[in-house]
């Protein structure tokens, strides 16, 4: 399993890629952004500040998959999970969804 994820991280996403993630029940979180938008930015910040590691995909280079899941704003978090996804749109949804998600792991090692 771990030798597939690498491989994933490499490749560009697509739909057949996102549809195989979905069937195999891997957990995905990857963030689709525009060039110069000064929200993508906040979010990108706001992670790296925080150590969050993930996937950027530019909307730009993948429009054909922006478009399958019907994003209508960026930044958008697409979280794949359980075989099913949902996508949360907009800096605040994406950063309450990650950062309270990091926050509540460390509250539950200590």
């Amino acid at each position: 399993m771990w030798a597939f994820f690498c491989i994933i991280v490499i490749m560009k996403y697509t739909r057949e890629i996102i549809e195989n993630l979905l069937n195999n029940k891997i957990t995905l979180n990857v963030i689709f952004t525009l060039d110069r938008c000064e929200s993508c930015d906040i979010v990108k910040a706001e992670l790296d500040r925080r150590n969050i590691e993930i996937d950027y995909v530019r909307y730009e280079d993948n429009k054909e998959l922006a478009k399958d899941f019907d994003f209508s704003s960026f930044p958008t978090l697409l979280q794949i999970k359980n075989g099913g996804y949902k996508y949360y749109q907009g800096f605040n949804f994406i950063l309450d969804k990650l950062i309270k998600k990091v926050d509540d792991s460390e509250l539950k090692q200590e």
